[in-house]
This record gives structure tokens, sequence and C-alpha cells, in this order.
């Protein structure tokens, strides 16, 4: 789960990763800058990703709650 907030004009994305219980195992954010939201939303899933790739763990579902 992520999520993007406007910080002194600056957008900060922030996620998290959860196991399959919902349980939280480690959070993340980064300074974007400005871009829209698709971009933000691409560099949360990015993100997420590469510190499961660091973990080695294989299996993965993304969820979002952006729909445009």
């Amino acid at each position: 789960m992520a999520q993007s907030k406007w910080i002194q004009g600056k957008l900060l994305r922030k996620g998290v990763l959860r196991d399959h219980h919902g349980k939280w195992i480690i959070g993340f954010n980064r300074r974007l800058g400005l871009c829209s939201v698709l971009n933000a939303e691409l560099w949360g899933i990015l993100d997420g990703l590469t510190v499961l790739n660091i973990k080695n763990w294989d299996k993965v579902s993304i969820r979002t709650d952006r729909v445009e």
C-alpha cells in the first residue's frame, strides 16, 4: 500500500509492504519533487518491487487504490 503527500511543494511517496496476513513487513518513502500522480504511483510500485528483489522474495501481489 502506498500513498502520496505534498510537503513544501514537493511530492513524497510512502509505501508499506505487508505479508499475506496483512502484517507490516517494511515501510519506505521517496521524495519525488514535481510529477504526475501516475508517475508517483509507478515509483511506489518500483520501490516496493526493488525491496522485494533485494530480500529475494519471488511471490508478490500489487494493490493500488488509484484507478485513473
